[in-house]
């Protein structure tokens, strides 16, 4: 990878936005973070993920590279805390919250996932993970307790 060099305006923004401390970093929160408009903020991280700062996952949503990488493509994130992020209203089912809670020594390569969302695909490749996707009614999310996104992150 060929990285870019920041010149220290830019490198100032960067670790403003790291500082917040999130995993995630989205168009939206850089727009509250610096009191930006949304374009200059969409232009700050498209330049920044094309240098290889950042790596991109979805459209308006980003993850740090970490300093020490050679390959932004290698920058590993939790595939829970992404799952907050790409599909709203969603908690992790089946096996893979088997695998969190240690009730399996299995490991699996996928994530499985139920939301609200309309699904497209039944599964996903986002970041480097795969998504087992699973629509279900509001109704199956009732006294279902889900956790804000600013707690995972």
């Amino acid at each position: 990878m060929n990285y870019q060099g920041l010149h220290s305006k830019k490198r100032k923004i960067l670790a403003t936005i790291l500082a917040s401390g999130k995993k995630v970093i989205t168009t939206d929160a850089t727009v509250n973070l610096l009191g930006w408009d949304r374009k200059k903020a969409r232009e700050l991280l498209f330049s920044l993920n094309h240098a290889g700062w950042i790596k991109s996952i979805k459209r308006g949503i980003y993850i740090p590279v970490p300093l020490e990488s050679d390959d932004p493509s290698l920058a590993d994130e939790h595939s829970f805390v992404l799952a907050t992020y790409l599909y709203k209203d969603c908690y992790i089912g089946g096996w893979s919250a088997a695998s969190f809670w240690n009730l399996t020594d299995q490991l699996f390569l996928k994530t499985w996932l139920i939301t609200k969302s309309p699904v497209r695909k039944k599964e996903e490749i986002r970041g480097s993970h795969i998504y087992s996707l699973k629509h279900v009614p509001s109704s199956y999310f009732y006294g279902l307790y889900i956790e804000p996104v600013a707690h995972f992150s």
